[in-house]
């Protein structure tokens, strides 16, 4: 009986050519990998920012109902003002880099009722989007009686206003938040955009007054 392997025109692979497949192989999974690794980072971007505008609408409705007072956590707008909170709008998340940043402002003065009067809302995105291009850019607030470029929202009053910064959001924490502004904030700036390499590089960010 003669043996099969032995015959003429059957014979394995040699190992330079199965190190030639393998490294061709290779080299199409990274080619195909990149762009399939960007679209997610891309998806998931556009899932924080549709969540942080249904937020938005949310904190609106809130307002309207309570006398133009908004709330001082986000965990107060489930389930009357939206059936279920977006995970990352929860505070004590692990993942703090996807954590929504939410600061709120509150004034207080002789003669008037303590009343939050203004939200500042962020999220940090993995991607550079257009969307970057439209949303706020701002930091701080301020007692004038005009909105300074760079401020999220102001009080036209006589009056101290107190910064409350909720969640855990590594945004980068603000600084000279603006006129008798006490507190804590987060920096709204699009930083490096091109990148969006650190935790406060391309913050997508709204608030009460655009």
């Amino acid at each position: 009986m003669s043996n099969t392997f032995t015959k003429k025109g059957f014979r394995g692979f040699t190992l330079i050519e199965l190190l030639v497949v393998i490294a061709i192989i290779g080299l199409l999974s990274t080619i195909i990998a990149s762009p399939i690794q960007n679209a997610r980072k891309k998806a998931r971007d556009a899932k924080k920012i549709a969540e942080v505008k249904a937020v938005e609408l949310s904190l609106d409705q809130y307002a309207e109902a309570n006398r133009g007072s908004y709330p001082l956590s986000l965990a107060a707008l489930a389930p009357i003002y939206m059936p279920i909170l977006p995970t990352f709008a929860v505070t004590g998340q692990t993942a703090t880099k996807d954590e929504f940043a939410y600061t709120t402002y509150t004034a207080s003065g002789v003669g008037i009722t303590s009343v939050v009067f203004g939200y500042h809302l962020g999220v940090h995105l993995e991607a550079y989007s257009q969307a970057l291009d439209t949303d706020r850019d701002c930091i701080g607030s301020d007692t004038g009686a005009t909105l300074p470029v760079g401020i999220c929202t102001f009080y036209n009053g006589a009056s101290t206003i107190t910064a409350a910064k909720t969640g855990n959001g590594p945004l980068s924490v603000a600084t000279g938040l603006g006129t008798g502004v006490t507190g804590t904030d987060f920096s709204g700036a699009d930083n490096a955009t091109t990148t969006c390499s650190s935790v406060d590089d391309c913050v997508f960010d709204v608030s009460s007054q655009q």
